[in-house]
């Protein structure tokens, strides 16, 4: 999709706790976190965003890169059910390694799961086109074998303190490997069942706008119009895009090409 994103994870300004074991940039600081309007697909030094991780799988014994996931404590992934999960089987957990510690593909300390836990309502809804459905409830925990390594490029992100409310045109910022046709910057194989997708080398990080779940981008990028967005959902445009008037401005973000990131 590349003209909306449907976002599950975002790190926004609101209240969080920023402890000094949690969101706290080695680059930025707490900084780090705070989007910057116009911010257009910038490459993520290391450890500007350590709590960024890759979610690997193992295909015909190489490692591609799954999806994205969020540290959120340093045994402990969060990102999406539906790169964890086929036909609603969990993946066998010596077919999946989480990577952090590196902002750049296939580097960093690397661990196995211990456990994948899908949450119970996670479910598909409706299919938007033939390859891209629509999940409902798409959350994984991934507990891992052990913790991390403590180190300045891999630090936890931060969990709200009481509910996060996010409000029509709230900046927040996504980050993510993405797919590219860039043949200088070629990073690896994104892997998605039955496709591979080539992806930058670099992790890139991105400014979007929040839209009205009634606006008629965010509609017809989750129903093809035909439904609003419940609370449990909600959508960003790129700044530049104006999610009333045009739905096929054409851009990228990101995460285009991948899930489960912040």
């Amino acid at each position: 999709m590349k003209y909306l994103i449907i976002l599950l994870f975002i790190w926004t300004t609101h209240a969080y706790n920023f402890s000094k074991n949690c969101g706290v940039s080695t680059t930025l600081g707490t900084a780090g976190c705070t989007p910057v309007k116009g911010e257009k697909r910038a490459i993520v030094p290391p450890g500007q965003m350590p709590w960024h991780v890759q979610v690997n799988i193992t295909h015909k014994g190489v490692s591609k890169l799954l999806c994205s996931g969020v540290l959120i404590t340093m045994k402990h992934i969060l990102t999406a059910a539906q790169c964890l999960t086929v036909n609603n089987t969990i993946r066998p957990n010596d077919k999946i390694k989480i990577r952090a510690g590196s902002s750049l593909l296939n580097e960093g300390q690397f661990i196995k799961p211990k456990k994948i836990s899908i949450h119970p309502n996670f479910t598909q809804i409706l299919p938007l086109y033939i390859d891209t459905p629509l999940y409902e409830v798409d959350l994984a925990v991934v507990e891992l074998e052990y913790e991390f390594n403590s180190s300045l490029n891999i630090t936890p992100i931060c969990l709200p303190l009481h509910e996060n409310i996010i409000k029509d045109k709230d900046l927040v910022i996504v980050s993510g490997w993405t797919t590219t046709f860039d043949e200088d910057n070629l990073g690896g194989d994104y892997f998605s069942p039955g496709y591979f997708f080539k992806v930058h080398n670099n992790l890139r990080r991105e400014a979007l706008r929040v839209i009205a779940r009634n606006a008629t981008l965010c509609k017809f990028s989750y129903s093809n119009g035909t439904i609003t967005p419940g609370e449990d959902f909600f959508c960003a445009v790129n700044t530049h895009i104006d999610p009333y008037m045009d739905l096929y401005q054409g851009s990228e973000d990101p995460c285009t090409g991948e899930m489960g990131g912040p």
